[in-house]
């Protein structure tokens, strides 16, 4: 028997994974903001929604379902929301310039060495 949270989250990872491959420009909230990323990809001080995903995919635990690009202090961030092997949603902030996460992933890593040490268990 299928287990239909499992289910759910692949179908809303093709979904998501379909509107990854998108230009970040396609996330921004208007059209200066979609000209400063469009120049910050050029000069790479934004590194593509794609490449992000591929960076931080050893440092999120779960499926990336949204993305949205802001300057924020400066810098370029990535706001990421993920649906975690459970279900759970969470948001995880990375740099767009290097790829760093620099919110979300402490709870992200706890919760999975928390889920390691249930099955160690079993």
């Amino acid at each position: 028997m299928r287990n239909p949270v499992k289910t759910a989250a692949a179908a809303v990872s093709v979904v998501a994974a379909a509107a990854m491959l998108a230009s970040p420009t396609a996330f921004a909230k208007d059209d200066d903001s979609r000209s400063e990323i469009h120049q910050g990809l050029k000069q790479g001080d934004i590194k593509s929604l794609s490449d992000i995903l591929v960076i931080s995919k050893d440092r999120v635990v779960g499926e990336v379902i949204e993305a949205e690009i802001d300057r924020k202090g400066g810098k370029w961030i990535y706001d990421l929301e993920v649906i975690d092997p459970q279900g759970l949603k969470s948001k995880v902030k990375v740099d767009a310039k290097t790829g760093d996460v620099v919110e979300g992933a402490k709870k992200a890593q706890r919760e999975e060495r928390r889920d390691e040490r249930r099955e160690e268990r079993r």
